[in-house]
């Protein structure tokens, strides 16, 4: 995976530098957000698949959003070592970076649909609420409320 190529998309360089991630950490962010939704999407592909799809949030959808984001606070201070209040801003963030992982040289969305797929038993490619469009169309309704 090419954390450089998602670095290199103008709107994840507008959102690190809004919330005010200096440039030497900006990679280091992408990486975690990236290793993030892989090892969630494979521990617990049914409820990412469910939090990505265009339905409204579950409780149990919300439970598990508070968590990833959690998760992804903590290893921002412990793993790049921000500062626990960029590492709040970063983390709020989460849903807009997302938003910005592409297909391609970047994050790639195919392969980690079929995981998804191929982990929840869906070979049809509608999740347990309806189609999504792929994870896609799925990040674009990420963290919906």
């Amino acid at each position: 995976m090419d954390i450089q190529s998602i670095l290199n998309n103008q709107n994840v360089k507008d959102i690190l530098n809004k919330v005010g991630v200096s440039e030497d950490k900006q990679e280091k962010v992408i990486d975690q957000a990236v290793d993030l939704l892989k090892s969630k999407a494979l521990s617990d592909p049914q409820a990412i698949t469910s939090l990505f799809s265009s339905q409204p949030n579950t409780t149990a959808d919300n439970k598990f959003q508070s968590g990833l984001q959690n998760d992804f606070l903590k290893n921002l201070v412990s793993k790049v070592g921000l500062p626990a209040d960029l590492a709040e801003k970063v983390s709020s963030s989460l849903p807009d970076l997302l938003k910005n992982f592409s297909g391609g040289k970047g994050f790639d969305l195919g392969s980690l649909t079929g995981v998804l797929d191929a982990f929840s038993g869906n070979s049809s490619g509608k999740g347990k609420k309806g189609s999504s469009g792929g994870l896609g169309g799925l990040i674009t309704n990420f963290f919906k409320k």
